[in-house]
């Protein structure tokens, strides 16, 4: 089930910093990105629940990750298993599994603790053309089972601290804010990545303009939380002349920019887009404090390689082909444009370039995205995402 172009995109930054060198160099990046595709699927390979306790209900006990998805009829989340009990067998491991309670399912929060017992059939989605890969979708998400609650489950505490419940506190405080029901799903996509209240007509507004972008937390969003940061530190180490004597105030806001991107990657989950923009972020901030610059391509290729390392199967999803052929497209054309219509003709550029890759993912191609994405950008980084963030200070 490991995606076989995962091991190619570990090769594109080895690739691009071996292109001088000979062809046994060229040899040893291929062999040494089989390699590591290997040992990563080998390693990583979700654990199997024996077939006896697929055929009657199992009691798991675990933890909820990420934010529930929770509506009138049902709630569905990931559950951290790591006892399993049928009878008089029990098992201890670790397994991931994909949970939906039906019938008057309780609130639910990340990071508790619950005692349920399920249902549990190994992972399956429909081998439609063109249609979503659900089965490739949770296999990314360390799922290969999904199941459901059948009776009474039982809490059995919390973790002391979560990442996952403080993502789901804020967006249930944005929910209680006051908004409408679309400007508060936009703000919970934004603050957080929390983008189940987005109805299926929201999203296909955004994916028919070309700005389904916009919603997720990405590099935009990331860049301009950090530029925010850096430039109220500079003004604020200026304040005070000995420590801009001590330490220029460019160089001090560095810090705080890294810190504050950081942040926000975190409340986002560390989504594939934040990823990249934050490993990007944080090299040219190393830069800044270390005094030196780096070319922006080979920080891109350092980008995409530490994120392949980290995660091969990232490949399999839209926002990693999009988030960096996006800049890999901006890096590319920015050099080459001039004239009165330079922004307009970088958004063709860029919807040019990602043309190949959402029709590679069955995803819709918007002729309308140059002239809207050139309008609402700026629109959603200089207002929308400011105004999301501090509604939940």
């Amino acid at each position: 089930m490991f995606p076989g172009e995962a091991w190619f995109l570990l090769l594109f930054p080895l690739l691009w910093c071996l292109r001088r060198f000979s062809g046994a160099a060229w040899l040893c990046a291929i062999s040494g990105g089989f390699f590591w595709a290997q040992v990563h699927g080998t390693v990583t390979q979700p654990q199997p629940v024996p077939d006896s306790l697929l055929q009657d209900t199992v009691v798991a006990s675990g933890v909820i990750q990420d934010i529930p998805d929770s509506n009138a009829r049902r709630a569905r989340f990931f559950f951290a298993v790591n006892e399993l009990q049928q009878g008089n067998t029990r098992l201890s491991g670790h397994w991931r599994f994909r949970i939906s309670w039906y019938k008057q399912a309780p609130a639910l929060t990340a990071g508790e603790r619950w005692t349920l017992p399920l249902r549990l059939k190994k992972a399956h989605g429909y081998h439609n053309p063109g249609g979503f890969d659900y089965e490739g979708w949770l296999y990314s998400h360390g799922v290969i089972y999904t199941g459901y609650v059948e009776g009474a489950g039982q809490q059995a505490g919390r973790r002391f601290f979560s990442l996952d419940r403080l993502r789901q506190k804020l967006s249930e405080s944005i929910g209680q804010s006051g908004m409408s029901r679309r400007a508060g799903a936009v703000a919970k996509a934004l603050v957080v990545g929390d983008r189940s209240g987005l109805t299926r007509e929201d999203r296909a507004v955004f994916a028919a303009t070309g700005t389904s972008h916009l919603i997720a937390i990405s590099g935009l969003h990331i860049g301009l939380i950090a530029a925010i940061a850096y430039f109220l530190a500079g003004w604020f180490w200026r304040r005070f002349p000995l420590l801009c004597g001590r330490w220029p105030s460019r160089v001090a806001g560095a810090p705080f920019a890294m810190l504050a991107a950081l942040i926000y990657a975190a409340l986002a989950g560390f989504s594939i887009p934040t990823q990249r923009a934050l490993i990007m972020l944080l090299i040219v901030m190393t830069g800044v404090l270390l005094r030196c610059s780096a070319n922006p391509s080979r920080i891109l290729g350092l980008a995409l390689f530490a994120v392949v390392l980290w995660d091969p199967l990232s490949v399999e999803s839209a926002g990693f082909w999009l988030s960096f052929g996006a800049v890999a497209a901006i890096l590319y054309l920015i050099p080459r444009l001039d004239g009165r219509f330079q922004w307009l003709w970088l958004q063709g550029g860029i919807a040019l370039a990602l043309a190949p890759a959402l029709v590679w993912k069955h995803l819709p191609v918007s002729a309308l995205s140059p002239l809207v994405n050139l309008v609402v950008i700026p629109v959603f980084g200089l207002l929308i995402v400011p105004l999301s963030l501090f509604s939940v200070l």
